[in-house]
């Protein structure tokens, strides 16, 4: 039996050897130790004979390239999931895009504030129930051409996302049902840019301080901070000509997002 099973071990081994495309070598100690320990002589049970060659293959990768094979097609939605996509857009997603206020805790089983983006975080509740997080957000944060990323960033990925002008893009809205203020927001008709849509749930008192409310109604929920996952989007590159004001009722947009704009700027496969 002792011999049927580290035969069986060494065996498992020996694809490895073919599999690799780096430096491999035989490790002849090792394969002396394993020819010892199956104690090869003569016939065995196992239709083995001396003459039979037992090598130990002792493999070496080179890490600086990464391959990952994943049998789902890429579809090319890399920006968002408003416009769909499979796991593997997904993928290229978490690549192409950080700084989340929230994530993924495996070691404490359950989702917590990102440490490297949020610096402090405050939570109260009023005398109706709303919850509001109050987010203080790390001052180096940065996208890839050295812009830095501020609370205006993140009010602009909600705004963005959740605006009507998704659905005549022939995308889904982000459906945020918990948010306070949301009804109201999205039923609110844009007169002129004097009179714009201001969404009072979700406030930028500063640079790197801003708050979201949630509605009493929307409460308790277990994977509460999942509501606040948000990445920051560029608005200089995706809506140039817009800012996100707040004037101290919550946050807006200066004027209309424009449906020929992010065509060309979020939708131009080019």
């Amino acid at each position: 039996m002792k011999r049927t099973v580290c035969l069986l071990l060494l065996l498992c081994l020996l694809p490895l050897g073919a599999l690799a495309e780096e430096e491999e070598f035989i490790d002849e100690e090792i394969a002396d130790e394993a020819e010892e320990t199956l104690e090869l002589g003569g016939e065995d049970d196992m239709g083995l004979d001396e003459e039979d060659d037992y090598m130990a293959y002792w493999v070496e990768y080179d890490y600086k390239e990464l391959t990952v094979g994943n049998p789902t097609p890429l579809t090319g939605k890399f920006f968002t999931g408003l416009w769909g996509g499979t796991t593997s857009d997904n993928d290229v997603q978490e690549l192409l895009h950080s700084y989340n206020l929230v994530k993924w805790d495996p070691d404490l089983g359950h989702i917590r504030f990102d440490h490297h983006v949020v610096s402090g975080a405050v939570i109260t509740d009023d005398a109706k129930g709303n919850r509001t997080y109050y987010l203080a957000l790390q001052e180096d944060l940065k996208y890839s051409d050295e812009t830095p990323i501020t609370a205006w960033d993140y009010a602009f990925s909600l705004l963005l996302q959740i605006d009507p002008v998704i659905a005549e893009l022939e995308g889904v809205p982000m459906d945020t049902p918990w948010l306070k203020g949301i009804d109201e927001y999205l039923a609110q008709e844009i007169v002129d840019e004097e009179h714009p849509r201001v969404l009072s749930g979700l406030r930028v008192l500063s640079d790197y301080n801003m708050t979201f409310t949630i509605k009493a109604e929307a409460l308790p929920y277990f994977y509460e901070l999942a509501r606040l996952a948000l990445k920051p989007y560029p608005i200089s590159v995706i809506a140039p000509d817009t800012e996100v004001k707040d004037d101290g009722n919550g946050v807006y947009f200066s004027r209309p997002l424009e449906a020929e704009q992010l065509r060309k700027t979020i939708l131009d496969p080019q």
